[in-house]
């Protein structure tokens, strides 16, 4: 009996222990990999409604550790693993980007080696109490190798050039933001109350918000010592909408060197005025590839509130013969200043993202690794799960609008995404697409025929 009361106090020990444990996490924000300083994080109990902002937010670091367990961020010294470390933030041809946490003022030297063992560059960097980074650039067709070395710190990892032919290049730059909380350009709308209550178990909303950035979140079950990178993205610079004829406004996205509508086009006009036709209940229009028809998905106008129309390619190209030029020069369906990105123009993308040059010419097949991850918005909320990869890492916030097909069946809303591009294949009724989808994270590049209806994203002109 007394061995059984003991195992009983013993269960209700280990118990209160476990349930008594503070759950901290950790979270990141990155821009183009390169971690960031916010200045609000808003968490959200999606299981009990609880909810608080985190304003203050300790200065100079870009990686918070936030105590679930009673709703509050911890001081730069209260946090855990204060220990020296580098992580790796990007490794592809020609670009090697590291991030060092450093806990106190210290010169890290970087040598660089052929496969030889020749040193080709040595430079040492001084980095502060703090984070910093690091970028390495080699774009000849060769395999280097990259050591780090500081007081503490021993690191070493290959580099491979992407054979472009540029000079050997280290850059250095903290990786911390000047802007704290003396920006206010924040939702008024968000409700900062505090109190914040979590539970093991519950699911949470983290929104980071940083000034000159489109807020970015996630939703996550949290366990103890879990750790969470959000991607931010900015407008094009002074450039943050664009509307079209109807009066719908368009934020843009900067990702590399082009500036992209972030949403799907919702347009029943060219920016002269001129009406498309309305498809709504015109069933099939199979054999007709002239007429510019636009839809709402499965007829609904609530459809095209988030995903936008559907159109055939007449629709989009506005009369003008196919382009595979960078820019297109098709101004088309898109208001005046903009153009309908050609097939060329969406490789630009996709080499930008880190597909590899092969890869991203190759026709009617999945290409790449993450590329399509990195363009659908996360989670569930318009894709169906798993809505594998996504990561929406630049902004573009990939949506499933579907497609129509020609015999008038509407297919695949919240399971892909189809946009158009300007380019047709030579002979044929078809025009150049991309494709992505719930359950994988690559791209797939094809030829649709020009009478069924996708969606369509906007480039600016240079």
């Amino acid at each position: 009996m007394n061995q059984f009361f003991g195992l009983i106090i013993l269960l209700i020990a280990c118990n209160f222990t476990v349930n008594s444990q503070d759950v901290i996490v950790s979270l990141t924000a990155q821009e183009c990999q390169t971690p960031v300083e916010l200045n609000y994080i808003y968490l959200e109990n999606l299981t009990n409604a609880s909810q608080v902002m985190l304003t203050s937010l300790p200065a100079g670091i870009t990686t918070y550790h936030i105590n679930l367990s009673k709703g509050i961020i911890l001081g730069e010294n209260d946090h855990p693993g204060n220990a020296d470390e580098i992580q790796v933030l990007c490794n592809r041809p020609g670009l090697l980007k590291l991030l060092l946490n450093i806990s106190r003022e210290e010169s890290i030297e970087i040598a660089i080696y052929d496969l030889s063992g020749r040193q080709i560059r040595k430079q040492s960097v001084l980095v502060d109490n703090g984070q910093a980074v690091i970028e390495i650039s080699a774009g000849k067709n060769q395999a280097l190798l990259v050591n780090l070395r500081g007081t503490t710190l021993r690191f070493g990892t290959k580099l491979l050039g992407d054979g472009k032919g540029q000079e050997l290049e280290i850059v250095f730059s903290s990786a911390t933001s000047p802007l704290k909380n003396s920006e206010t350009s924040f939702p008024e709308s968000i409700n900062t109350r505090t109190d914040f209550i979590y539970s093991p178990g519950d699911v949470v909303r983290f929104t980071a918000f940083k000034a000159g950035y489109y807020q970015s979140s996630i939703v996550r079950t949290p366990l103890h010592e879990d750790s969470f990178t959000l991607y931010l993205s900015r407008p094009c610079p002074s450039l943050p909408a664009v509307s079209d004829f109807d009066g719908n406004l368009y934020y843009t996205v900067q990702i590399g060197d082009q500036c992209w509508t972030r949403e799907n086009l919702n347009s029943t006009h060219y920016s002269d005025g001129t009406p498309l036709v309305d498809g709504t209940g015109v069933g099939s229009i199979f054999g007709d590839y002239t007429t510019p028809y636009w839809f709402n998905y499965d007829d609904s106008v609530h459809n095209s509130l988030t995903y936008g129309k559907l159109y055939t390619w007449a629709a989009v190209m506005h009369g003008a013969e196919s382009s595979n030029s960078v820019p297109s020069g098709i101004q088309g369906i898109c208001p005046d200043g903009w153009h309908v990105p050609s097939d060329e123009e969406w490789i630009v993308l996709e080499l930008f993202l880190g597909m590899s040059e092969f890869e991203a010419y190759q026709w009617g097949e999945w290409r790449g690794t993450d590329e399509g991850g990195k363009l659908k918005e996360p989670g569930t909320t318009h894709w169906f799960s798993p809505n594998t990869g996504a990561i929406n890492e630049n902004g573009f916030t990939g949506l499933p609008g579907g497609l129509r097909d020609s015999d008038g069946l509407f297919m695949e809303k919240k399971y892909g995404g189809r946009w158009w591009s300007s380019t047709e294949f030579s002979g044929t009724n078809s025009s150049a697409i991309r494709w992505i989808t719930y359950d994988l994270s690559m791209i797939w590049r094809d030829f649709g025929l020009k009478n069924t209806a996708r969606s369509i994203r906007c480039l600016k002109d240079d």
